[in-house]
């Protein structure tokens, strides 16, 4: 049981607790080239929809692997 707590726990909720982290939610141009603010804005609106799918898919896992970690604890027969 704690192998498989211990799997749950790394694999499956710091991994994707770490990438969450490390989400950029503003993409700032490497470029040289000037914008206007509408294609500023723009930018920024598809990069948050991409970036917001991730976000929301990780957090998906997460909520999974807690789900499976409760379930795996409660399911302990105690002696």
């Amino acid at each position: 049981m704690i192998i498989n707590i211990n799997d749950i726990m790394e694999n499956r909720i710091e991994n994707n607790l770490k990438t969450l982290s490390k989400t950029v939610l503003v993409n700032l141009p490497q470029d040289a080239q000037t914008y206007t603010l509408d294609e500023f804005v723009e930018m920024q609106e598809e990069w948050i929809a991409i970036e917001s799918k991730k976000l929301r898919s990780k957090n998906y896992e997460v909520e999974g692997a807690v789900e499976d970690l409760i379930t795996t604890i409660c399911s302990y027969q105690l002696d």
